[in-house]
C-alpha cells in the first residue's frame, strides 16, 4: 500500500497531485487558474498510470491533504481517514498559520443539499481566534449521520468568506449491510503494506452481491496509513474506524494527549493493534497505564496460526466477490507467546511480538475468526448505524404513554359524542320544535369534539421535554475514568431549538423510518451544539451517546467479618448491588444510599432472582398491544420491501451490541454461586447519575442506569 501525501495548492499555482492514487475531492479552488494547462495534466496522468501499473495500487481509505496559501494565511487541510461507512465522526484536521493581523477564523463544512437526516450530512462549524504569526491545529469533527456525504469546505475571517480556500470534500457514503467489513488506520511514518489484511477482510466480510450498495459501490478496501502527527487528540474522532494499528515505538513516541485519546477510544469499544513489541510487554503495560487501569485485563498469550478463509454466502443469481491476486507475504512466526490480547473496558488490545504487516491472508483470517475482533464493526458494537434510516428497534424504546394516540379519551369522547349528537340533540331540538337547527348543531358538536380531543392530546404530552434513558457506566476506579454509554429517547412538546453535549461525548442518532426533513447543524465553537431539526416538536427522537470522562466517584470495598464492607462513594444511591470478592464470591445489598456504608452478606438465590427481574424489566420492548411479528407495524412493510429490493438486511440491532452484552453478562450463569470475575461490582442507580440527554430540565421516565466497575 502506498500512502497518500495529498494535493498541494500554493498561491495561484495549479493543483499538483502528489499521490499515486488521487481519490479526488475534485478540488474547486476559486480564483486559481492552472499553469501549464493540458501538458501538466498529461504528465500527472502519465505518472499516476505508471505508478498504478507498477505496483497495483489500491484505493485505500478516502480523503486528501491540501496546502492552500492566501489572504495572509497558510492552511493545511487534511481529511484523509478510513471508515465512516456506518457512521461516527470524520476528523478534518486543519493547521492554520496566520501571517497577518489577529482574526476570528471560522471553519465550515457546508453539505450538498443543505443537510438533513433524509438527505445529506449536517452543516458543521467551528470558530477559533488566530493570533498574529501563530500556528494552531484545529479539528473540525463531521458527524456522519446521513446515507450520502459531500460538500464544500469554507473558511471565513472575521465573517468574510475567503474564496481562495473554498474546495470540495467528498466523504464516504453509507455501506449497506451487504458488506459488514471493518476499517483500519495504520499509524506509521513510512508506508505499510496492508493488502493481505484487506484480502482476508474481503473474504471474511465480502459482499455476496459483488460489492453493490443501494447508495453506490462499496469500497473493496478501507484502510489508510497516516503519520503520527496526523492523529487527532479527541477520542470521538476515532469513532469511524474499527481497528487502529501502530508499532511499539510509534505508540511510545505519540504525544500524551494523542495516546490518551487512542486508549479512551479503545476503552469505548475500539480494537488496538500494537506490533513489534519484541519482548517489551512490561514497557507496553506502562504505556497502557496498567498500574492505573483496573479495567485492563491480564494478557492472554497464544501461538499465532493460519486458517483457511471462510467465504461469504452468495446470493443466488449473483457473482461471488472476487479476491485480488495474492501479493508477496511474510507469514507470522509461531511462538507460544508471540501474540497476546487483553480487554480494556469495552474494547481490546492485541500485542504482536513481530511486525504483523503484511503477514499472510491465512494469518489475518485466523485473527478475525479467533478473537472478538469479528464483532468490532461500528454498527455491531454500538447497536445502531447513524447513517441508516429506519432502525428496526426504534419503536422498542418509546417513552411510555408519551406521543401515543389518546385511545381512552377518544373512546370517552366518541361515546359522549354519540349520545349528545344523537338522542340528546334530537330530543332537545324536538322539544323546542327547532329540528331544522340540526344542520348547525351536528357540525358544531363534531367540531367541539375534535377540538377537545386535539387539546387533550396537546395537554397530555405537555410543552416540555420528556426523556427515557438506559445507560451503563463502566468505572475504571484506578484510572479515575469512566466509559458511559446511554440510549436516549426524547419527546419535546415544543422544540427547544438545540441540544448541547460535551465535546468528548459521541452522538449517534437512531433514526425512525421517516426522519424529519429539517436541516441540521453542529457548532463546535464552545461545546458540541446540535442545532436545527435534531429534536423536532412532538416527534419521538432517539440517540446513543458514548462518553469517556474523568470519574472520581467510586465504590470502596474492604474485607469484613462475615462479608464485605462497602461504602457508596457515588453521589447517587445504589440498589440491587452485587459485589464479588477477590475469590469471585458474590455479596448483595438491596439498597445503599449515597455516602452510606454497610456490611454485605453473601447473596442468596432469592436475591439473585430479584436482580434478574430488575434487569428483565429494563429490556426495551414494543408498546403493549403491538405484535412483534406484525411486519405491518410502524412502517415495517415499507422497510422490508425497500431492503428486499436492494438485497439488504438491517445493519443495526441492539441485542449483540457491546453494552447489551456487558449488561447481560452477569445473568448468563445459572446460579449466583458460580464464580465470576474477582473484585467486580454491579449496581443499579436510584436516579440519573449525571448523564445529559442534551438539555436540562427534562422529565425522565422509565429509565434504568446501571454501573459496573472493578475495585
Amino acid at each position: 500500500m502506498r500512502q497518500s501525501t495529498g494535493l498541494v495548492v500554493r498561491g495561484d499555482a495549479s493543483p499538483v497531485d502528489q499521490s499515486p492514487v488521487f481519490r479526488g475531492d475534485q478540488a474547486r479552488i476559486r480564483n486559481c487558474r492552472p499553469v501549464g494547462g493540458r501538458l501538466t495534466w498529461l504528465v500527472v496522468t502519465a505518472v499516476w498510470a505508471g505508478l498504478w501499473a507498477a505496483g497495483g495500487a489500491v484505493l485505500a481509505g478516502s480523503g486528501s491533504e491540501r496546502t492552500i496559501q492566501g489572504d495572509d494565511f497558510r492552511m493545511v487541510v487534511d481529511h484523509r481517514w478510513a471508515g465512516g461507512a456506518y457512521g461516527g465522526y470524520l476528523p478534518v484536521r486543519v493547521a492554520i498559520t496566520n501571517f497577518g493581523a489577529a482574526r476570528d477564523v471560522t471553519l465550515r463544512f457546508r453539505p450538498d443539499g443543505g443537510g438533513g437526516p433524509a438527505g445529506n450530512l449536517p452543516a458543521v462549524t467551528r470558530t477559533v481566534r488566530s493570533e498574529t504569526n501563530s500556528t494552531q491545529r484545529v479539528t473540525l469533527s463531521i458527524p456522519l449521520t446521513a446515507p450520502t456525504g459531500g460538500g464544500e469546505f469554507l473558511v471565513y475571517a472575521n465573517g468574510q468568506l475567503l474564496e481562495r480556500f473554498v474546495h470540495r470534500l467528498n466523504l464516504p457514503d453509507f455501506s449497506s449491510s451487504s458488506q459488514k467489513r471493518p476499517s483500519l488506520v495504520i499509524v506509521s511514518p513510512v508506508n505499510v503494506d496492508a493488502t493481505l489484511f484487506e484480502a482476508a477482510a474481503q473474504v471474511q466480510w465480502g459482499s455476496g452481491s459483488g460489492g453493490y450498495s443501494a447508495y453506490g459501490s462499496v469500497r473493496a478496501e478501507d484502510h489508510m496509513v497516516l503519520p503520527p502527527d496526523a492523529m487527532p487528540e479527541k477520542w470521538i474522532d476515532y469513532t469511524a474506524i474499527d481497528y487502529l494499528a501502530l508499532s511499539m515505538d510509534t505508540l511510545a513516541g505519540l504525544p500524551e494527549a494523542t495516546r490518551t485519546a487512542i486508549l479512551d477510544w479503545t476503552a469505548a469499544g475500539g480494537c488496538l493493534l500494537v506490533t513489534e513489541v519484541t519482548g517489551r510487554i512490561s514497557e507496553l503495560d506502562q504505556l497502557l497505564g496498567r498500574a492505573n487501569r483496573s479495567l485492563l485485563s491480564e494478557w492472554t498469550f497464544e501461538e499465532p496460526s493460519e486458517r483457511q478463509p471462510i467465504a461469504a454466502p452468495t446470493v443466488p443469481g449473483t457473482t461471488p466477490t472476487a479476491t485480488a491476486p495474492t501479493p508477496p507475504m511474510k507469514p507470522w512466526p509461531k511462538g507460544e507467546r508471540d501474540y497476546g490480547r487483553a480487554s480494556l473496558g469495552l474494547g481490546s488490545v492485541h500485542a504482536f511480538q513481530f511486525d504483523a504487516f503484511p503477514g499472510s491472508q491465512g494469518n489475518w483470517c485466523w485473527f478475525f475468526q479467533n478473537t472478538d475482533a469479528a464483532s468490532q464493526t461500528l454498527g455491531v458494537r454500538l447497536g445502531t448505524c447513524g447513517r441508516e434510516q429506519g432502525h428496526p428497534e426504534f419503536y422498542h424504546f418509546l417513552i411510555p404513554g408519551v406521543g401515543a394516540a389518546p385511545i381512552t379519551m377518544f373512546l370517552v369522547l366518541i361515546t359522549g359524542f354519540s349520545i349528545v349528537i344523537g338522542p340528546i340533540n334530537l330530543w332537545w331540538l324536538a322539544r323546542r320544535k327547532q329540528l331544522h337547527l340540526m344542520l348547525l348543531t351536528i357540525p358544531l358538536i363534531s367540531l367541539l369534539t375534535c377540538l377537545s380531543l386535539f387539546a387533550y392530546a396537546i395537554l397530555a404530552d405537555g410543552f416540555g421535554v420528556q426523556s427515557r434513558q438506559r445507560s451503563l457506566t463502566l468505572v475504571d476506579q484506578s484510572a479515575a475514568r469512566a466509559v458511559t454509554s446511554s440510549r436516549v429517547s426524547l419527546y419535546a412538546g415544543l422544540s427547544p431549538g438545540g441540544l448541547s453535549f460535551s465535546p468528548v461525548t459521541a452522538i449517534f442518532p437512531v433514526w425512525p423510518e421517516d426522519p424529519s426533513q429539517s436541516r441540521l447543524s453542529v457548532d463546535w465553537t464552545e461545546t458540541q451544539r446540535l442545532q436545527g431539526g435534531w429534536l423536532p416538536a412532538r416527534t419521538p427522537t432517539q440517540f446513543v451517546t458514548v462518553s469517556v470522562q474523568p470519574q472520581r466517584e467510586r465504590l470502596n470495598v474492604a474485607s469484613a467479618p462475615g462479608g464485605l464492607r462497602v461504602e457508596n462513594g457515588f453521589s447517587i444511591g445504589l440498589r440491587e448491588l452485587i459485589v464479588w470478592d477477590d475469590k469471585g464470591k458474590a455479596y448483595y445489598a438491596d439498597r445503599l444510599p449515597a455516602g452510606s456504608s454497610a456490611t454485605l452478606a453473601p447473596i442468596t438465590d432469592a436475591n439473585w432472582t430479584e436482580c434478574q427481574k430488575q434487569f428483565s424489566q429494563s429490556l426495551p420492548a414494543l408498546p403493549k398491544g403491538v405484535d412483534s411479528g406484525d411486519s405491518m407495524s410502524f412502517g415495517g412493510a415499507f422497510r422490508q420491501s425497500y431492503r428486499y429490493m436492494y438485497g439488504m438486511s438491517s445493519v443495526s440491532s441492539f441485542s449483540p451490541s457491546q453494552v447489551e452484552q456487558r449488561l447481560y453478562s452477569p445473568w448468563k450463569v445459572k446460579s449466583s454461586l458460580e464464580p465470576a470475575t474477582p473484585r467486580m461490582y454491579w449496581g443499579l442507580f436510584d436516579a440519573n447519575p449525571g448523564i445529559s440527554p442534551g438539555l436540562d430540565g427534562t422529565e425522565e421516565q422509565a429509565s434504568m442506569h446501571f454501573v459496573n466497575g472493578k475495585y
